[in-house]
C-alpha cells in the first residue's frame, strides 16, 4: 500500500501476496478441469523451506528473491512444484499476446515476491527513487522481512482485466478459486 500512496504504483499490489508458480493462463478449460489438473500435479509434493535472499532488482522492478535454497543454489522443491503444475496445465493453455505477460509455455519459473513491478516497466522515471525508498523502508522496519518461511500453500486464482493489451494491472481483478496445503515431508 505504501508504494501506491507514495508513488501511485499499483501493479504488485493488484495481486494478493504470492510467489507465482505458473503465470497467466489463458484457457477455455473449466475451473473444475484446472483444479483437477493442479490437484493431480500436487500429488506427492510436500512443503519446503523458502529462503528470502532479500531485496533485488529485476531490471524492471523490485522483488524479494526467494528462488534459492539458502546456499546459493536453486530451491529444487520449489522448482519441482512449479514445474509439475506447469506441465499439468500446459495442454489447456491458449496462445496469448497480452501486454507484459509471458505465455505459460515460454515462462521459466523464478521464485520471487514482487514489491514494485509492471508500473516501472512502462515508466522508469521513478525506478531509482523507488529502489532507494524500498531499501530505506525495509531497513527501518521494526520486524525485518523473514529470511525463511514454509512453502506449504498453493492457491489458484482466476484473474480478469478490462485491458489485457494495455496496462492491465489498473483494472485487474482476481477471484480465489482453491487452496491446497502441502503436507510436511514425511507426513502421511
Amino acid at each position: 500500500m505504501t508504494l501506491k500512496q507514495q508513488y501511485g504504483l499499483i501493479s504488485a499490489a493488484a495481486f494478493p501476496p504470492h510467489a507465482t508458480l505458473v503465470g497467466s493462463l489463458k484457457t477455455d478449460a473449466s475451473i473444475a478441469d484446472i483444479v483437477d489438473r493442479v490437484e493431480h500435479a500436487l500429488i506427492g509434493k510436500t512443503s519446503f523451506t523458502v529462503h528470502n535472499k532479500g531485496l533485488e532488482t529485476t531490471g524492471d522492478g523490485y522483488v524479494f528473491n526467494v528462488h534459492e535454497n539458502g546456499n546459493g543454489e536453486p530451491n529444487q522443491p520449489f522448482i519441482d512444484t512449479a514445474t509439475a503444475i506447469k506441465a499439468a496445465i500446459l495442454p489447456i493453455a491458449l496462445p496469448t499476446e497480452d501486454f507484459l505477460v509471458t505465455p505459460v509455455a515460454e515462462a521459466e519459473f523464478w521464485g520471487h515476491l514482487s514489491l514494485a513491478s509492471h508500473d516501472l516497466s512502462v515508466d522508469r522515471t521513478l525506478y531509482d527513487e523507488v529502489g532507494e525508498f524500498l531499501a530505506e523502508l525495509l531497513a527501518g522496519l521494526p520486524t525485518p522481512a523473514p529470511e525463511m518461511f514454509s512453502g506449504r500453500t498453493v492457491v489458484l486464482y482466476g484473474t480478469d482485466s478490462d485491458d489485457w493489451e494495455g496496462q492491465w494491472w489498473r483494472t485487474h481483478r482476481y477471484q480465489h478459486l482453491k487452496t491446497w496445503t502441502l503436507p510436511d515431508p514425511g507426513a502421511e
